[in-house]
Protein backbone atom coordinates (compact mmCIF):
# COMPACT_ATOMS: atom_id res chain seq x y z
CA UNK A 1 0.00 0.00 0.00
CA UNK A 2 2.74 2.18 0.57
CA UNK A 3 4.45 1.97 -2.87
CA UNK A 4 1.06 2.76 -4.53
CA UNK A 5 0.74 6.10 -2.61
CA UNK A 6 4.55 7.12 -3.31
CA UNK A 7 4.09 5.95 -6.81
CA UNK A 8 1.02 8.36 -6.67
CA UNK A 9 2.75 11.26 -5.64
CA UNK A 10 5.94 10.96 -7.38
CA UNK A 11 3.49 10.56 -10.98
CA UNK A 12 0.84 12.56 -10.11
CA UNK A 13 0.16 13.58 -13.46
CA UNK A 14 -0.03 10.32 -14.72
CA UNK A 15 -2.05 9.21 -11.71
CA UNK A 16 -4.67 11.93 -12.98
CA UNK A 17 -4.53 11.15 -16.55
CA UNK A 18 -5.44 7.56 -14.89
CA UNK A 19 -8.64 8.65 -13.23
CA UNK A 20 -10.22 10.99 -15.88
CA UNK A 21 -10.03 8.03 -18.48
CA UNK A 22 -11.42 5.54 -15.87
CA UNK A 23 -13.99 8.36 -15.31
CA UNK A 24 -14.89 8.37 -18.79
CA UNK A 25 -14.70 4.80 -19.61
CA UNK A 26 -17.31 4.07 -17.13
CA UNK A 27 -19.57 6.75 -18.45
CA UNK A 28 -19.33 5.17 -21.45
CA UNK A 29 -20.39 1.89 -20.86
CA UNK A 30 -23.14 3.27 -18.29
CA UNK A 31 -24.62 5.34 -21.62
CA UNK A 32 -24.33 2.23 -23.76
CA UNK A 33 -25.31 -0.97 -21.24
CA UNK A 34 -29.28 1.03 -21.40
CA UNK A 35 -28.46 4.16 -18.89
CA UNK A 36 -29.47 6.61 -21.26
CA UNK A 37 -32.84 4.19 -22.51
CA UNK A 38 -31.13 2.36 -25.62
CA UNK A 39 -33.19 -0.54 -27.19
CA UNK A 40 -32.89 -3.02 -29.25
CA UNK A 41 -34.80 -3.83 -32.34
CA UNK A 42 -36.36 -6.91 -30.82
CA UNK A 43 -37.38 -4.25 -27.83
CA UNK A 44 -38.68 -1.89 -30.18
CA UNK A 45 -41.02 -4.07 -32.30
CA UNK A 46 -42.55 -4.88 -28.75
CA UNK A 47 -43.10 -1.54 -27.44
CA UNK A 48 -44.75 -0.80 -30.78
CA UNK A 49 -47.18 -3.83 -30.21
CA UNK A 50 -48.06 -3.90 -26.62
CA UNK A 51 -47.02 -0.11 -25.12
CA UNK A 52 -48.30 2.25 -28.78
CA UNK A 53 -44.70 3.46 -28.92
CA UNK A 54 -43.90 5.86 -32.26
CA UNK A 55 -40.74 5.91 -34.08
CA UNK A 56 -39.10 9.12 -34.81
CA UNK A 57 -36.75 9.00 -37.84
CA UNK A 58 -34.37 11.68 -38.04
CA UNK A 59 -32.49 10.54 -41.06
CA UNK A 60 -32.78 13.32 -44.05
CA UNK A 61 -35.92 12.63 -45.94
CA UNK A 62 -33.78 10.70 -49.04
CA UNK A 63 -32.52 8.27 -46.44
CA UNK A 64 -35.84 8.23 -44.84
CA UNK A 65 -37.49 7.50 -48.49
CA UNK A 66 -35.44 4.84 -49.36
CA UNK A 67 -35.94 2.26 -46.59
CA UNK A 68 -37.47 2.78 -43.00
CA UNK A 69 -39.08 1.61 -40.16
CA UNK A 70 -42.83 0.27 -40.95
CA UNK A 71 -44.47 3.08 -38.84
CA UNK A 72 -41.90 5.87 -38.57
CA UNK A 73 -42.62 9.32 -38.92
CA UNK A 74 -39.51 11.18 -40.56
CA UNK A 75 -38.81 14.81 -38.82
CA UNK A 76 -35.33 15.10 -40.28
CA UNK A 77 -32.52 16.16 -37.30
CA UNK A 78 -31.89 19.68 -38.33
CA UNK A 79 -35.60 20.68 -38.64
CA UNK A 80 -36.39 19.14 -35.51
CA UNK A 81 -33.54 20.83 -33.45
CA UNK A 82 -35.15 24.42 -34.74
CA UNK A 83 -38.30 23.34 -33.27
CA UNK A 84 -38.92 20.37 -30.74
CA UNK A 85 -42.27 21.69 -30.33
CA UNK A 86 -43.70 19.50 -33.26
CA UNK A 87 -43.99 16.18 -31.09
CA UNK A 88 -45.47 17.74 -27.95
CA UNK A 89 -48.29 15.59 -29.16
CA UNK A 90 -46.17 12.83 -28.35
CA UNK A 91 -45.23 13.65 -24.76
CA UNK A 92 -47.57 10.93 -23.30
CA UNK A 93 -46.60 8.01 -25.59
CA UNK A 94 -43.34 5.95 -25.91
CA UNK A 95 -40.96 7.58 -28.74
CA UNK A 96 -38.22 5.29 -29.87
CA UNK A 97 -35.87 8.18 -31.94
CA UNK A 98 -34.27 6.22 -35.27
CA UNK A 99 -31.08 7.49 -37.18
CA UNK A 100 -28.54 5.80 -39.03
CA UNK A 101 -25.79 4.43 -36.92
CA UNK A 102 -27.14 5.28 -33.27
CA UNK A 103 -24.99 8.26 -31.84
CA UNK A 104 -27.02 10.98 -33.21
CA UNK A 105 -30.21 9.70 -31.99
CA UNK A 106 -28.87 10.25 -28.25
CA UNK A 107 -28.11 13.46 -28.58
CA UNK A 108 -31.69 14.90 -29.26
CA UNK A 109 -33.09 11.73 -27.22
CA UNK A 110 -31.21 14.11 -24.30
CA UNK A 111 -32.61 17.29 -25.41
CA UNK A 112 -36.15 15.54 -25.47
CA UNK A 113 -35.65 14.84 -21.77
CA UNK A 114 -35.12 18.33 -20.70
CA UNK A 115 -38.12 19.39 -22.75
CA UNK A 116 -39.88 16.56 -20.37
CA UNK A 117 -40.78 14.03 -22.73
CA UNK A 118 -40.33 11.06 -19.92
CA UNK A 119 -40.47 8.06 -22.38
CA UNK A 120 -37.77 8.69 -24.56
CA UNK A 121 -35.50 6.10 -25.90
CA UNK A 122 -33.27 5.62 -28.90
CA UNK A 123 -32.81 2.31 -31.20
CA UNK A 124 -29.55 1.07 -30.31
CA UNK A 125 -26.94 0.88 -33.39
CA UNK A 126 -30.02 2.94 -35.49
CA UNK A 127 -31.23 1.69 -38.52
CA UNK A 128 -27.98 -0.26 -39.27
CA UNK A 129 -28.96 -2.78 -36.27
CA UNK A 130 -32.56 -2.68 -37.49
CA UNK A 131 -31.90 -4.19 -41.10
CA UNK A 132 -28.95 -6.58 -39.44
CA UNK A 133 -31.31 -7.81 -37.44
CA UNK A 134 -33.55 -8.86 -40.43
CA UNK A 135 -36.56 -6.50 -39.43
CA UNK A 136 -38.75 -5.64 -41.81
CA UNK A 137 -38.40 -1.95 -43.40
CA UNK A 138 -40.35 -0.19 -46.49
CA UNK A 139 -38.82 0.51 -49.19
CA UNK A 140 -39.45 3.32 -51.94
Amino acid sequence: MQDIVQFIIHHWLLSSLFLVLLILLLIEEARAKGLMGQVSPQELVRLMNRESAVVIDIRNRDAYQQEHIIGALNFPQPELEKDLSKLNKYKEVPLIIVCATGQKSGELAAKLKKQNFEKVQVLSRGMNAWKSAGMPVVKG
